[in-house]
């Protein structure tokens, strides 16, 4: 399917460009949570028979998040996504029927893969409770690229004594906080209940990656203003902003989640991304969970299964999709390469989760990374 598919050749994007259209929210964000959200119509024995692999608490986890992600996604504003994207998640998220037969759809087109952004999500929430468990006292938690995921927004109400802080694209980070308010005033209209946002989560809205004008390192250091919803009653124009430097604190052992982002930036510019985590909160105790794709010599997300027709379809299928969205795949490596991706860095590979990876996740692997100096 490679070379009968991949006839027409693309640029890569280059260091100077963004990995996102500008002034537009990430298509590729929304896609994985619809993807997310689908699993709360179905039901919890369903789930059990189809993730025999998952833990009770692994899928009681999923079926919470999803019904979340799924309440959020129905607020989003007509105004701020693509307008076929944004009819597709109504019309499919309205109702269990468009529901189960997109996702069954899904699932035939895509195989295995349609397991992956919930097993990736899963496996990063058990990475930060296990963290928060032991580093509960004095600990804080970075989200990069976080998008549509409410991990955050549900974490912060366990753990009230803990910063959990997202950095994401400008356009994307208001478009989940303006979902956020239309969530709150439906709840209130609907049924009376009156949610409050956590006093614990901020939003860090710079540009990762191309030339962006602020580095994470500055935004998290430099009094960079980041954005807090105290409660529901204000709007998005009407959020308080701090100074980073009084939310976020060097030296602190912090857990640090960068979901989705690795393949859209260049290694250069991944590497500048741990460098940069490593100067700021590089002290034992710090923990980094990431993901990547092994990518093939066509740019496709690799697994074992890729030379079978149906999952070489749903990889071709993936790399245009993102190409389409503006968001290109653009950096992968071996699983087996990767020590040496952080050679000569003050980090250390600590786990390979396994679990995902048999699962059907496109993400070759998963690790935990730490630095040198920490005792695990």
């Amino acid at each position: 399917w490679g070379p009968l598919i991949h006839i027409t050749s693309y640029p890569t994007r280059s260091k100077a460009q963004p990995i996102m259209i500008e002034g537009r929210a990430s298509l590729t964000a929304a896609t994985v949570a619809l993807v997310v959200a689908l699993e709360s119509y179905v039901s919890h024995d369903s789930a059990i028979a189809g993730d025999e692999h998952l833990s009770e608490t692994g899928r009681s986890t999923i079926h919470t998040s999803s019904r979340l992600q799924r309440d959020i996604l129905l607020c989003m504003s007509r105004q701020r996504m693509f307008l076929p994207l944004w009819t597709l998640l109504q019309a499919v998220l309205c109702h269990a029927i468009p529901a189960n037969w997109f996702r069954r759809f899904w699932q035939w087109a895509m195989g295995k893969t349609m397991q992956g952004p919930k097993l990736r999500k899963l496996y990063m929430e058990q990475q930060v409770r296990t963290f928060l468990q032991k580093q509960h006292a004095k600990a804080q938690v970075l989200i990069l690229a976080a998008g549509y995921d409410t991990m955050a927004y549900r974490l912060a109400h366990e753990y009230p004594d803990v910063n959990f802080v997202e950095v994401d694209h400008p356009s994307t980070g208001a478009t989940k906080i303006e979902m956020f308010q239309r969530y709150f005033a439906h709840k209130r209209r609907a049924i009376g209940d009156e949610l409050h946002f956590p006093g614990n989560l901020y939003f860090c809205h710079i540009k990762l990656g191309g030339d962006a004008p602020t580095t994470l390192k500055g935004a998290l250091t430099e009094g960079y203003m980041i954005h807090h919803l105290p409660s529901p009653s204000r709007t998005a124009s009407q959020m308080v902003q701090s100074s980073s430097n009084q939310v976020f604190h060097a030296n602190t052992p912090t857990m640090v989640v960068m979901e989705g982002l690795s393949f859209y930036l260049s290694e250069e510019e991944n590497r500048s991304i741990f460098e940069q985590i490593d100067s700021v909160v590089g002290c034992p105790g710090t923990v980094m969970a990431f993901d990547y794709f092994h990518l093939d010599e066509y740019k496709r997300p690799q697994t074992k299964d890729t030379k079978k027709t149906l999952t070489a379809l749903g990889s071709t299928f993936l790399k245009y999709k993102v190409k389409l969205f503006g968001e290109p795949f653009v950096w992968g490596t071996d699983p087996k390469e990767l020590p040496g991706f952080f050679r000569g860095t003050n980090w250390r590979l600590m786990k390979n989760a396994e679990t995902v990876q048999e699962a059907g996740l496109l993400s070759s692997t998963t690790f935990d990374c730490g630095p040198q100096s920490t005792s695990l």
